[in-house]
């Protein structure tokens, strides 16, 4: 019974559009997630028995062929546990590489989760591992997120730009894309929307799909002041794709993006309605790291219409996660905008 469901989630995540792989096999994709989604439990439970029994290769499998479904659901703290025992499965059979691959996810799936610190443990060791070229470049974007959300914008930047490298020498359109869109993020945050704008303009030029998302976002918000017609616009297509492709946590990506650039031109209260879409989207996801993104412009928001108790609410719960997830930084960065609001009252 454990074989036929690790067989059956391979087979349906090999018709699942994902980064990872450069054609899905023939398939219908929508069906395939109504099967995960109908068979979650039953996955769970398959996986935890696997575990009581032994069974090291349906433990160290089945995480993999649940990675795509997982990026669309975010279940995290499922996910975590699961690719903890993955891990130690993929060492006890010996399998370097595909432990280095499920390393890479758990840092992920910790980072989803707010814990920055456990996700660089994990990529470290991931880079032990002696990882091929594709992993080191998937790394590589991975460090650069978490550097990013640590506050060390110099420090992601060099992560992005090597892994715009790895991708370009592996001819993966996708993953320069990626890279080059994260760069332009980092640097209209440097203070260089010109620079950013041009990135973000490359970045969208080498995607298709919904792998243009992260470029349009970046686009859309390094042209709110200067442009806020075009700004609009990208922003309003990367929601729509999110939107076709059903990508929850996107979807809640653009309207946060939306609520910053209707705010930097002019209409607040509009923004305001994208700041709550971004929330509600957000409720079943366990996506902590991008909630608290979301929190800081949603509160921002609320400043400048002089929402201010409704900010410090706000700002509260990310100095709340800060906390529970040992974060000095962003506790810093919370207490200072809090500090700000008070002063607006």
């Amino acid at each position: 019974m454990l074989n036929h469901y690790l067989e059956r989630a391979v087979a349906h995540d090999e018709t699942l559009p994902s980064p990872h792989r450069p054609r899905p096999a023939p398939g219908d994709p929508a069906k395939a997630l109504a099967w995960f989604d109908l068979e979650y439990v039953n996955l769970v439970a398959c996986f935890d028995a696997a575990v009581r029994l032994g069974m090291d290769e349906v433990v160290a499998d089945l995480p993999q062929a649940m990675r795509v479904w997982f990026f669309r659901h975010r279940g995290t703290d499922d996910q975590v546990r699961l690719l903890d025992a993955a891990v130690a499965a993929a060492a006890r059979l010996g399998r370097d590489q595909q432990r280095a691959a499920l390393l890479a996810d758990l840092g992920f799936a910790r980072a989803a989760a707010g814990r920055l610190t456990e996700a660089l443990a994990a990529y470290e060791l991931a880079a032990q591992s002696g990882p091929d070229e594709a992993l080191a470049a998937a790394l590589a974007l991975r460090l650069g997120f978490v550097r990013r959300d640590l506050g060390d914008l110099p420090a992601a930047q060099t992560q992005f730009r090597r892994a715009r490298d790895l991708f370009d020498r592996l001819g993966n359109r996708a993953g320069q894309s990626q890279a080059l869109a994260f760069d332009g993020w980092v640097t209209l945050h440097l203070g260089r929307p010109g620079d950013a704008v041009d990135l973000a303009r490359a970045s969208v030029a080498l995607a298709d799909g919904p792998a243009r998302i992260t470029g349009l976002v970046t686009l859309g918000a390094a042209l709110a002041p200067d442009d806020p017609a075009e700004s609009l616009r990208t922003l309003h297509e990367a929601l729509r794709l999110s939107e076709q492709h059903d990508l929850a946590h996107q979807q809640a990506w653009c309207h946060s993006h939306l609520g910053v650039a209707l705010r930097v031109t002019g209409a607040p209260e509009q923004a305001l309605e994208h700041h709550r879409r971004a929330c509600e989207l957000l409720e079943p996801l366990a996506e902590v790291q991008l909630e608290i993104d979301v929190l800081y412009a949603y509160a921002e928001t609320c400043r400048v219409v002089g929402r201010h108790d409704e900010a410090l609410t706000l700002l509260d719960r990310i100095i709340d996660f800060a906390r529970q997830l040992d974060r000095p930084y962003d506790d810093a960065r919370a207490r200072a905008a809090r500090e700000n609001v008070l002063a607006a009252r």
